[in-house]
């Protein structure tokens, strides 16, 4: 101790330096909320804009599927097709630590079959999954029907209002998904002289998505689509297909049935003992 009480500059010196570093280190520490944990998933998504469901899964999910299926170490492969877009998911076995290696051998598969894919389709998005966002807080609404298309329109108003709100990253909702159903009556179909064929052309032109432009940000071309939503589904009966031999028109709901069915109740959660 006698050295450094007899030279204060170099205390002085070495109190400072401590300080500064100090003050370095804890300017550039990140502090979140919850780390970025990466999992052994990689996805692959992307977009073509005014493609069906059907449409992606054929020219994109499926022929992609393909590339990618006899990966090493590979658990299972999840698909998701939706009118416009879809995702795959590739799931690999725990414990396999060559990630980064598997995620090039991915996007290499795919840019190989790229002159097979779609000309319109958009960028493709090939990223390993990580966990980086936390929920933070649950709405419950009393008394919403999951059946009630004015239900969930109200629903989906809430959910677009509140993702406009600061530092909100994602919104969403435990209402499950509606699939449509149409049951054809063959007897019908004969007596109008209309095939399945032209019936599903119709379907196709009427819920294909309706592209109206496009713009360009950030060097990329977004396009802008019309969804037609559930109001337009009400009154889906209503499509004309054909008019008949004896001049009359035939609409759908003359030889088919339509209906929205909601998917069946994954899990169960209760507040107050009442379903929500």
């Amino acid at each position: 101790f006698a050295y450094f009480i007899d030279r204060p500059l170099i205390v002085n010196g070495i109190t400072i330096a401590v300080c500064v570093l100090g003050a370095v280190v804890f300017s550039s520490t990140n502090v979140d909320l919850i780390p970025p944990i990466h999992s052994n998933i990689i996805e692959i998504r992307g977009s073509l804009p005014g493609a069906s469901a059907v449409d992606c899964e054929q020219y994109l999910t499926f022929p992609i599927e393909e590339a990618v299926k006899d990966l090493p170490e590979t658990k299972k492969i999840v698909s998701y097709s939706r009118a416009g877009t879809f995702r795959i998911r590739i799931f690999f076995k725990p414990g396999f630590d060559e990630m980064n290696e598997a995620l090039e051998t991915v996007r290499n598969r795919v840019a190989q079959i790229r002159h097979r894919l779609p000309l319109d389709l958009q960028p493709l998005n090939i990223t390993q999954r990580k966990q980086d966002k936390v929920d933070f807080m649950d709405v419950i609404i009393r008394g919403a029907d999951q059946n009630d298309s004015g239900h969930r329109l109200w629903v989906r108003s809430l959910m677009e209002r509140i993702d406009k709100l600061p530092h909100v990253v994602e919104v969403g909702t435990s209402m499950r998904d509606r699939d449509l159903y149409i049951e054809f009556d063959r007897a019908a179909m004969d007596r109008a002289g209309i095939g399945v064929g032209l019936v599903r052309r119709k379907l196709h032109e009427r819920l294909t998505y309706q592209p109206i432009g496009h713009f360009e940000a950030d060097f990329e071309k977004i396009a802008i689509e019309l969804d037609k939503g559930d109001s337009e589904l009400a009154t889906l009966e209503q499509l004309p297909l054909v008019v008949n031999r004896a001049g009359r028109g035939v609409l759908l709901g003359d030889v088919a049935t339509v209906k929205l069915r909601t998917h069946p109740e994954q899990r169960i959660r209760r507040i107050d003992g009442q379903s929500y």
